[in-house]
């Protein structure tokens, strides 16, 4: 891993400002997409700052307003 470090850096010397941009640039992108396969996101509050406030009793209600035509042979 070492090895690669300094392989790395010694090409970035001879990089231009714009292309040493780029290279961050990848590089973040990189770092970010092992972050986030490292981890399954938590999708607890995803949508804690839509301020939408639902009770049990409005998520029983949808529940039963959506199962009103459901087939009967498909239910448990």
């Amino acid at each position: 891993m070492k090895e690669a470090r300094e392989a790395i850096a010694r090409e970035l010397e001879g990089l231009s400002e714009k292309q040493l941009q780029e290279v961050l640039h990848y590089a973040r992108s990189l770092q970010q997409q092992s972050s986030c396969s490292d981890k399954q996101r938590s999708l607890y509050g995803i949508w804690k700052d839509l301020d939408i406030h639902l009770s049990e009793e409005d998520v029983t209600e949808m529940r039963r307003e959506a199962l009103v035509h459901f087939p009967k042979e498909f239910s448990g």
